[in-house]
Order: C-alpha cells, then sequence, then structure tokens
C-alpha cells in the first residue's frame, strides 16, 4: 500500500490493519514454532515412554529372573538334594549314562515328586527345576520322566549342555549364582541358577529355576502397544527351535523375529537399519501414527543378544496436537476479533468527537457560534473538546462581539490581547484604534462639509436673489424698450434714466457672478471632504478584510 492510499484510509482502518496484520503474521511464525515445540515434545513423550518400557521390561526381566532364583535356592541345602550330589560325585561325569548319576537322578525324582507336584496344581504350570552335574552336564529335569529324546527316543541320560549354557557353567566355576537372560533351544529364557555347596562348601553342582519369557514378554505390551521380539541370527545355533524361516522369519540374514503381531502389519514397517541402530542404543521411528522404538536385549552378562520393538500408537497424539493447533488458531482468531471489537470501540470513542468538532468546524466556518461539543470526558479526546469549547466562547464573545459592536458603530468597547503573539486580539485592538480615528476624521470633514455646505447654501440664496433682482431688472428694461418703441419720442427723455438702469443692471450681473465664483469654491471644498470621506471607506475595508 502506497503512502497515498495509506493517506485515504480511515483512522479506524489505520488502526485496525496494523494490529490485524501484526496478529496474522505472529500467528503465521508462532505456528511452525509451536508445531516444531510440539513435534519436539510428541518425540520426548515417545523417548520417555520407550525409557520407561524399556526399564519396565528390564524391572520386569530381573525381578522374574530374582524370584526364579529364589525359588531354586530353596534346593540347595535340602538333605535329599545333597545326598543325590554325593551319589553323583561317585561317579564319573563325562558319562553321560553313569549309573551314580542315574541313581542320583532317581533319588531326586522321588524326594521332590510332592513338591513338584504341588507347585504344578498351584501355578498351574509344571516347575521348570533343572539340577546339573559340576562340568556343565545335565543332571535331571524334574518336569520330564526322562531327560532328552534321541531318534525319537526319550532317554534318561546326563546329556552335555555346556555348549550353550554358560550359567552353568559360570555358578559352577565361580560358585555364585547368576541370574537373568539366556538363549537356549527355544529361545529366551529368564534363569535363576544357584550353586549346590556340601556343608564343608564344596561345590557339588547347580540348581536353576527357568520363569516364562514370553508370558512376561507378551504382559509388557501396554494399552496401545505392540511389543515385536527379534534375536540375532548368530545365536540359531543354540536356539535350534527357532530354525523355521516359515514360522520365524529372518530379516537381513542378521535378526530372527522370535515374537511378532498376529497380522504382521508392524513387522512390515520395521527396516534393517532401525535395528541395527535399535541393538546399539534405543532408537525410535515415525511411521505415520505409529511410533517404532528398537532397543537392545542383554543377557545376564550385559552382552547384546536381541532387539526388541516398541510400538506404540501414536494417533491420540496427533489429535492432541491437531486440536493445539485449532485452538491455536482459534485463540488467534478470537483475538482478531476482540481486536476489531476493541478498535471498533476505541476509534469510535475517538471519531465520533472528532466528528463533533468537524461539524461544529464547519458550523463555525458559516458564521454559526452557538454550536458546542460539551463532552464529559477526562481523557485527552475530553480534554480536546473543552479547549474546542473554550476557543468557541472566546470567538463568540470576544471576537465576535466586539465586530458586531464595531459594525453597530460602538467604539466604546474595550479590546485587550492575550499577549503579543495573539493575532486575533491585536488585529481587533488595531482595528478599533483605527476606526477611532478614521471616524474622529470623518467628523472633522462631515464638520469642514457642514460648514461648505453653509457657505454654498448662503451663496445659493445671494444668487438667487441676485437672479430675481436681474430678472426685475429685465422686465423693467422690456418695460422701457416697449415704453421705447411706442413712445420713440420720449427717447431722449428717458436716455439718462436708460443709462442708469443698464449701469445698475451691470452691477447686478458683477454681484451675480462674484457669487458664481464663491459656489465653485464651496463645491470644490465638497468634492475634497468626498475624496477624504472616500479613502477613509478604503481603509475601512482593507480594515475589514485583514480580519
Amino acid at each position: 500500500m502506497n503512502k497515498q492510499k495509506w493517506f485515504k484510509l480511515s483512522l479506524k482502518q489505520k488502526m485496525m490493519i496494523p494490529l490485524l496484520a501484526s496478529v496474522l503474521i505472529s500467528a503465521l511464525l508462532a505456528m511452525p514454532l509451536v508445531q516444531r515445540e510440539l513435534e519436539r515434545l510428541k518425540n520426548g513423550i515417545i523417548a520417555v515412554t520407550v525409557q520407561d518400557k524399556q526399564e519396565e521390561i528390564e524391572r520386569a526381566i530381573d525381578r522374574a529372573a530374582m524370584e526364579a532364583l529364589e525359588k531354586a535356592s530353596i534346593f540347595t541345602r535340602l538333605p535329599e538334594v545333597l545326598a543325590a550330589y554325593e551319589i553323583a560325585h561317585q561317579g564319573n561325569f563325562d558319562v553321560e549314562d553313569d549309573p551314580h548319576a542315574q541313581q542320583a537322578r532317581e533319588l531326586l525324582r522321588r524326594e521332590l515328586q510332592e513338591a513338584v507336584k504341588g507347585f504344578a496344581d498351584a501355578a498351574g504350570v509344571p516347575m521348570q527345576l533343572h539340577f546339573h552335574l559340576p562340568n556343565g552336564r545335565s543332571l535331571v529335569r524334574m518336569w520330564r520322566e526322562r531327560q532328552i529324546q534321541r531318534n525319537g527316543v526319550w532317554v534318561d541320560i546326563s546329556d552335555d549342555i555346556s555348549g550353550f549354557r554358560p550359567t552353568v557353567l559360570d555358578t559352577n566355576r565361580s560358585g555364585q549364582a547368576v541370574r537373568g537372560i539366556e538363549v537356549g533351544q527355544g529361545g529366551f529364557v529368564i534363569r535363576g541358577v544357584a550353586p549346590i555347596k556340601s556343608t564343608t562348601g564344596r561345590q557339588l553342582g547347580s540348581v536353576e529355576m527357568l520363569a516364562d519369557f514370553e508370558q512376561l514378554f507378551q504382559a509388557a505390551a501396554g494399552s496401545g502397544q505392540h511389543l515385536l521380539l527379534y534375536m540375532n541370527s548368530d545365536l540359531l545355533s543354540v536356539a535350534g527351535r527357532l530354525r523355521d524361516a516359515q514360522k520365524y522369519p529372518i530379516l537381513g540374514n542378521q535378526y530372527v523375529l522370535v515374537s511378532g503381531t498376529p497380522e504382521g502389519r508392524i513387522e512390515q514397517l520395521i527396516t534393517l537399519g532401525l535395528l541395527d541402530k535399535g541393538r546399539r542404543a534405543p532408537e525410535i521411528y515415525q511411521a505415520g501414527e505409529l511410533a517404532l522404538a528398537a532397543f537392545p536385549v542383554n543377557d545376564y552378562r550385559g552382552n547384546q543378544i536381541g532387539i526388541m520393538v516398541l510400538a506404540s500408537d501414536t494417533g491420540a497424539v496427533e489429535a492432541g496436537i491437531r486440536n493445539v493447533l485449532l485452538i491455536l488458531g482459534a485463540i488467534a482468531a478470537l483475538i482478531m476479533v476482540l481486536i476489531v471489537g476493541i478498535n471498533y470501540l476505541t476509534t469510535r470513542a475517538i471519531t465520533m468527537p472528532i466528528g463533533k468538532t468537524v461539524e461544529m468546524l464547519k458550523e463555525m466556518g458559516r458564521g454559526r457560534l452557538d454550536k458546542r461539543l460539551r463532552l464529559d470526558s477526562n481523557d485527552e479526546i475530553g480534554t480536546m473538546a473543552k479547549t474546542m469549547d473554550e476557543f468557541a466562547d472566546t470567538l463568540q464573545h470576544q471576537v465576535v462581539a466586539a465586530l458586531q459592536k464595531l459594525a453597530q458603530g460602538d467604539l466604546t468597547s474595550e479590546i485587550k490581547p492575550v499577549d503579543e503573539q495573539d493575532l486575533i486580539g491585536n488585529a481587533l485592538l488595531k482595528t478599533h484604534e483605527d476606526l477611532n480615528r478614521i471616524v474622529g476624521e470623518i467628523l472633522v470633514a462631515t464638520e469642514q462639509i457642514a460648514a461648505g455646505s453653509g457657505q454654498v447654501s448662503s451663496a445659493s440664496q445671494s444668487l438667487s436673489q441676485g437672479a430675481t433682482e436681474s430678472a426685475a431688472s429685465l422686465e423693467e428694461i422690456t418695460s422701457s424698450m416697449t415704453e421705447m418703441a411706442s413712445q420713440t419720442k420720449l427717447n431722449a427723455e428717458n436716455s439718462t434714466q436708460a443709462n442708469q438702469l443698464a449701469d445698475q443692471a451691470r452691477d447686478r450681473a458683477e454681484t451675480g457672478n462674484e457669487q458664481m465664483e464663491k459656489m465653485m469654491v464651496a463645491m470644490g471644498e465638497i468634492n475634497q471632504a468626498g475624496q477624504n470621506i472616500s479613502k477613509i471607506i478604503k481603509v475601512i475595508d482593507e480594515i475589514a478584510f485583514q480580519t
């Protein structure tokens, strides 16, 4: 908008346009910032959710491992357990079908049978209690009637598990209990392994209790969440039951999907890059309204063995962000409406007095000085209105009143200017003084005119009298001439008388001439007085024009 168009706008528009423009620009600038902050807040919420979920799962694993260890520890000091291990130690640990080991197995099954059944009845699942020999061989699995299956046949032997059971080796080597996740033939297992020692402190073997990792894993998923579990593919050599690629697909030959979703929709969104980053540290990826968070799964030693992916539905958060943006937009619109309303009321409070002031000035321009604003307000507009009323009062009661008195010929009024810069007061004072001086001159000229008029009147009377006398003389001359014509005879007699009459007529003519000269002088004086009056009137016109 150029300057010319801007000056043509009304006061309301000049006040409203900058305010609306500032609010609109602020809203346009604020929206991206707010949206960015909301996105950052959303990512923060997701990160906190992932961290909380990771810590929750880790606590659940640690708690389950501790419970498993506590349960296993119950059997470390039982006399029947110690007796069975004393029997096993009489044989050869390296022989899988050693009779002493078999005797020990049967003793444990017989003595702990009721305890195992009681647990199964109470928990609804078999007690996964497992005793080990100190060299890493299995002594007895209490939830089975036979140890392992070979070639489709169940056999009762001390099978070697040292190749994939580091927890057993660590416990028997250090004599210290261990707990946590370990990969077994079926995948991830939570174990609590406790050492079995003789009354003299000699390491006899170990016992462990297993916890169901899958049950814990499924229970960890909250509302609107899905948990997926991947295992490093190099552990397939241990987890033999996960080698079915149809049931447990492998992603990029690096990760085996151990546990997924029934629909398989989320698995399609998980990329190799996400898992590669997630195996080192928590990584979050936004896929539409799903937030995919990958974080590492560590075994009891702290080594990374898999990746857990938490899929969270962020639709509610996205809707909340949209609602916040809509609310902010509505607030901005409401602010603009309020600005328009406030601006309307404010400008009306300003423009109405200004409009009345303009109307008052127009009336004053037409010579009507009786209009007043009479605004009862203490603000700047009220002060302006009172000043305008005072100005109108001054103009009406001092300036106009003085001019009216001058127009009526009253030169007795007293005019007092406020100061030297009071142009109107000083002009009125000068006009008053000039009029007094001019009127004085007019009075003097009038007196002179009156005197001249008297002289003219006297001269006119004399001239009239002389003319009358001349007419009478002429009549006498005519009569005489008639008499002379009729009485030629008497001419001679009356010649003397005629000469006398002629002399008298000459005298009368000279007197009339003198009277005419006096009248001409009087007329010249009257003409001079008229010129003086014209000058006075011209001065009055000039003064009136100045005021």
